[in-house]
């Protein structure tokens, strides 16, 4: 989850170093625009050799994506889940059925809110908006060990 918060901010210049160096794949270029894929392990190497310093971690995202999760899965998912099978115990296979529906639906809401937030990104007021809100230009980011930041 945390490597669907990455986006790239208004210093991006498109050059795809990020896409090159991924170590396992998972960023996709579109239109001059990093695009990470659920491939990514968030070993961070994308940030750490940006020559612009544009891969940021955007809090809005992070927010909507806890909250989303929250909602769907923890309120609405296992634990409601647990409570109807409990009250009716008769009617098992609708109850699991529902709970399948609710972890496809966290997927898919999943998928939907990045690519709302892909789309926004595309517009410079909203990269601004998100290069501010964000808290990875305070403090240094994590490097792996081994990695000595070059390209």
């Amino acid at each position: 989850m945390l490597a669907r918060t990455y986006l790239a901010d208004h210093k991006c210049n498109g050059c795809g170093l990020c896409a090159d160096k991924c170590p396992v794949g998972a960023i996709k270029m579109i239109r001059k625009q990093p695009y990470w894929t659920y491939k990514c392990e968030s070993c961070m190497r994308c940030a750490n050799i940006c020559p612009e310093k544009a891969i940021n971690s955007s809090i809005p995202l992070t927010v909507l994506y806890t909250w989303l999760f929250i909602k769907i899965i923890a309120i609405d998912g296992p634990l409601k889940f647990i409570w109807d099978h409990l009250e009716g115990l008769g009617n098992a296979p609708f109850f699991l059925i529902k709970y399948m529906i609710l972890w496809v639906l966290t997927f898919l809401g999943s998928l939907l809110l990045y690519q709302l937030f892909y789309s926004l990104n595309r517009i410079k007021v909203f990269k601004y908006i998100f290069a501010f809100t964000t808290p990875m230009k305070f403090w240094r980011h994590y490097i792996a060990p081994g990695f000595k930041g070059k390209y």
